[in-house]
């Protein structure tokens, strides 16, 4: 009937299985005629669900950062010093040891594909520059910049800064709560004017991004001639 066919819409929806004899039948949103569910948006108030929704999204969050995490430390873990400095291509973004003696990343004026593929130790001096930033604008004095980020020197050194950097992450994600998630209070680096939410899905996204190119990286350095 109408009432199991909703039932089995709303799945493991606990708190709406609950509260189903409460809602007239009349109120859901399906079609027993056509057999086909309509937008819930009227209903949705009435189960609670938006707050359902919010727990749901930090949790979800927070699990496709762990898997993210996993695939960074494949990449990373085993990476040589010989690897981070070679280079797939004559040209390409790569890290530049100053008169000072410390290593700093090149900045590409376009993100054109001319512009050849980054090294490794470019790729591992942009996850920690975007953490580095991401974790000062968000949760400390927001005067972080480009140029305070310094390559490390060799691969134990940038995989050792990642990992911190995860870590002191991994803290400040699992500290936060729904309403957190959803103010904007923090959002001051990448972007402004939207849900913080919004920055650790970024987050998720741009570890993904360049741990994949990491690998792809070494995949070209293991069969280089």
């Amino acid at each position: 009937g109408e009432r199991d066919a909703c039932q089995s819409w709303f799945g493991l929806e606990t708190r709406a299985l609950e509260r189903l004899p409460d809602i007239p039948v009349a109120s859901f949103p399906f079609d027993a005629g056509t057999r086909a569910f309509l937008p819930y948006d009227s209903i949705a108030p009435l189960l609670g669900r938006g707050a359902a929704v919010s727990h749901a999204a930090a949790d979800y969050l927070r699990r496709q950062f762990e898997i993210a995490w996993k695939l960074a430390t494949y990449h990373l873990d085993g990476l040589t010093t010989e690897e981070c400095l070679w280079r797939p291509a004559q040209r390409g973004l790569h890290v530049v040891r100053d008169t000072d003696g410390r290593w700093r990343g090149e900045w590409p004026e376009h993100e054109g594909y001319e512009l050849g593929p980054p090294s490794i130790a470019w790729l591992t001096w942009h996850i920690g520059l975007w953490w580095s930033m991401t974790l000062d604008h968000s949760f400390g004095p927001a005067t972080l910049t480009r140029k305070d980020a310094t390559w490390p020197g060799s691969a134990d050194a940038a995989r050792r800064w990642i990992a911190e950097l995860s870590e002191q992450w991994r803290r400040r994600i699992e500290e936060l709560g729904d309403d957190e998630l959803q103010s904007t209070a923090r959002t001051r680096w990448p972007f402004t004017d939207r849900p913080f939410g919004d920055v650790v899905a970024w987050v998720n996204i741009e570890l993904t991004k360049n741990a994949a190119e990491i690998g792809y990286a070494r995949f070209l350095y293991a069969v280089k001639q």
